[in-house]
């Protein structure tokens, strides 16, 4: 089945949108951050491109944005830029909508304790906030919340298949005519796990590679039928 790609939202270390992702991919690099976080054996500093979402005041309340974790933010602030490319942030313009969101590893990305690894009696008691943000399917909700919209809500994650099984989802719902727009796209954020693992591995491989940096971002699609966008 053809679908229709009426607008694209990327998010990432480039900044927001798709020319500034054009014009990382120019000039070959985006300038990275230090990131600090705690381990068990002391601080850890490494090299990381980090997504900026504060663009997202413009749609959400700050009240709002502070109950939802840093990973609902991106992925958020890729929806809405999708939505905006395509000209649809009004709710008559996007009809019935679907929303799709693939991630590798989900909400609990960072729910793993460096700093008390090994401390005996360690309070790992969370606070409410972060419980109900510690779902896979928490962008997805939010997202939905955000937009007001009631209609099919799906989340997918497996590693590097989440995104081809979320755009598979995608057609299939176009092809069942179960909504007139899919909202469907893919978002991580920067893993303290793979970066602990990075700052271990060689600089190198063994073909001569350079290591790529850690980073985090999300890319979002809103995609119609072909078929009923040609007869409109």
């Amino acid at each position: 089945m053809k679908a229709l790609i009426r607008g694209i939202g990327a998010v990432g270390g480039f900044g927001i949108g798709v020319d500034s992702l054009e014009s990382a991919l120019v000039k070959g690099n985006a300038e990275h951050q230090w990131i600090e976080f705690e381990t068990t054996r002391g601080q850890l500093r490494i090299p990381g491109y980090r997504a900026d979402t504060s663009a997202l005041t413009q749609f959400v309340p700050i009240r709002v944005l502070r109950r939802m974790a840093h990973n609902s933010r991106i992925a958020l602030t890729g929806a809405f830029a999708a939505l905006t490319d395509a000209d649809m942030m009004d709710s008559e313009q996007r009809g019935r909508l679907g929303i799709i969101v693939a991630t590798g590893y989900g909400a609990t990305c960072n729910n793993f304790d460096f700093q008390h690894l090994s401390d005996d009696g360690a309070d790992f008691s969370g606070s409410p906030t972060k419980f109900s943000n510690s779902v896979h399917n928490a962008a997805a909700a939010n997202i939905s919340i955000a937009l007001g919209d009631r209609g099919p809500n799906h989340s997918v994650s497996h590693l590097s298949m989440s995104f081809p099984s979320a755009l598979l989802t995608a057609l299939q719902w176009l092809k069942e005519d179960r909504v007139d727009t899919v909202l469907v796209g893919g978002g991580d954020e920067f893993s303290k796990a793979l970066a602990y693992a990075w700052q271990l591995a060689p600089a190198k491989n063994s073909d001569g590679f350079q290591r790529p940096l850690i980073g985090e971002g999300a890319s979002f699609f809103v995609l119609s039928s072909a078929e009923i966008s040609s007869m409109s």
